[in-house]
């Protein structure tokens, strides 16, 4: 079967266009390549380009002056700016100028692309993006672009469970408690909060389930290491990366997954308003689900309406 469907791989009349718009260095992220002939017989590599808002097909020629493009790999990030053009069956992308951006540079929107998230999650999706562009620290903006880079880390938050029989127990669920915590901090919170505390706790939020990409998926491996230690693994590569510019932030985030019993016990104050948190969006969860079973009339796990 190919990777990109039928309908997608031929190169669409220009007279089929219903409408179109500008993008100007818009980021979206490598979903899926194919190379084969078009319309005409020219060898073409056929690209998904996805992010929050959806996703497009850019149809590149082979050959000529090679491009970001042409040497994109699954999961890179690419800025284009182009047209965009809806077709009947999709959206295609008329790129006319492609970069590789920054690490620096990256945005949540193509890190965390809607086809990567369930349909119902998409609210949460949105929320996060929404907490994570709030961020003013630039230092651990660029450390979660770290993180989120690696497609597997991304993946996993979007899809993990938020646990395998507690609260969250289904596919979806960690990106749903993710978004549920930062709603319930962006309610409460931030008016005591200067911007570096609440860019931390932010930060600590979005990350702080990763480890149970490992150990609640797949193999058995939660059965003999803490999901704490899988996320520090995890976290390794964008931690050394941050220490560089920062080590005191690099040695805040490392502390919120140190094992409550070692030393040192200099406790930031973000990790006892997370554990806070944790416990109120788990609470949540299983009320909704004990009032799901009791009533005929569906209720959602959580809600994403934020102050």
């Amino acid at each position: 079967m190919p990777l990109i469907h039928s309908e997608l791989s031929l190169t669409p009349l220009r007279s089929e266009i219903l409408t179109s718009r500008r993008l100007e260095r818009c980021q979206f992220r490598v979903l899926g390549s194919q190379d084969q002939l078009d319309r005409s017989g020219r060898p073409t590599r056929y690209l998904q380009l996805g992010n929050l808002a959806g996703t497009a097909l850019s149809a590149i020629p082979l050959g000529g002056n090679p491009t970001p493009l042409h040497s994109a790999d699954h999961s890179d990030i690419i800025e284009v700016t182009g047209e965009l053009c809806a077709y009947p069956s999709h959206w295609q992308l008329m790129p006319e100028i492609t970069a590789l951006p920054q690490r620096q540079t990256l945005k949540p929107t193509a890190l965390l692309p809607r086809e990567w998230v369930l349909p119902t999650f998409l609210p949460a999706l949105r929320v996060i993006i929404r907490h994570w562009s709030r961020l003013s620290t630039p230092a651990l903006r660029q450390f979660l672009n770290s993180v989120f880079v690696d497609s597997s880390n991304a993946m996993g938050v979007l899809n993990a469970p938020g646990s395998l029989r507690h609260h969250h127990a289904y596919q979806g669920g960690l990106l749903e408690h993710t978004a549920d915590m930062l709603v319930r901090y962006g309610g409460t919170y931030p008016s005591s909060h200067d911007d570096l505390e609440r860019d931390i706790a932010t930060t600590l939020i979005i990350i702080h389930d990763l480890g149970k990409t490992l150990t609640l998926v797949g193999a058995d491996r939660g059965a003999t290491q803490p999901h704490d230690m899988a996320a520090l693994e995890l976290l390794a590569t964008p931690l050394a990366e941050l220490e560089m510019f920062d080590p005191a932030l690099a040695n805040i985030l490392r502390g919120y997954f140190r094992p409550k019993q070692w030393y040192p016990k200099a406790d930031h104050p973000s990790y006892a308003l997370i554990s806070r948190l944790d416990k109120q969006s788990g609470v949540n969860a299983l009320q909704s689900a004990r009032c799901q079973r009791s009533t005929p009339y569906p209720h959602n796990n959580a809600s994403y309406s934020e102050q």
